[in-house]
């Protein structure tokens, strides 16, 4: 195995239940990834250093509290994904860790721009094709998916290729 990572992500484990139908589509979620946004991936080698969770904190510096709706289903080949709302208060944490990470550009520089999304299954377009309509069903019967979102957390990798929440990191809103 490649040496352990950490990502730092929104993390949304009570989605599990919504999303189970479709998550052992995701091969991420085998090792213990709970339905995410990523906000930068890869990160540093685990485990992060202190130092290195405290620039997360001063790097989104009084970002608030908010809260996500997920009602548009997005596809790239062999992956369906929602994309969430408000995209741009998304893009601006993104953003925020990237400046204060350059040295670890996001999917190691393989996307310029990286899109924010939840991923909800990988495959064939054939098994994607049927996923996408029970999952956009869900989405209109239910006016989409709500989370709300506190903080970003780390999740760290461990030797075996699992990964764990190893910090929470709340957003306190404006000092």
């Amino acid at each position: 195995m490649n040496t352990p990572q950490t990502t730092v992500a929104l993390w949304f484990p009570e989605l599990e239940g919504v999303l189970g139908p479709w998550r052992p589509r995701v091969p991420a979620a085998k090792y213990g990834v709970a339905p995410h946004l990523t906000l930068l991936y890869p990160w540093v080698p685990a485990p992060a250093t202190d130092a290195q969770v405290e620039r997360l904190r001063t790097a989104w510096r009084g970002a608030a509290p908010f809260e996500l709706t997920f009602r548009q289903v997005g596809r790239v080949p062999g992956v369906l994904w929602l994309a969430p709302e408000p995209r741009d208060t998304v893009l601006r944490l993104m953003h925020a860790v990237a400046a204060a990470f350059p040295e670890t550009p996001a999917y190691g520089g393989q996307f310029t721009h990286p899109e924010p999304h939840l991923t909800v299954a990988k495959g064939s377009a054939p098994v994607l094709d049927g996923i996408q309509a029970e999952v956009q069903a869900l989405l209109d019967r239910t006016g989409g998916l709500k989370v709300p979102v506190r903080g970003a957390v780390v999740a760290s990798q461990d030797a075996a290729g699992f990964w764990h929440v190893t910090h929470h990191l709340p957003f306190a809103g404006p000092d």
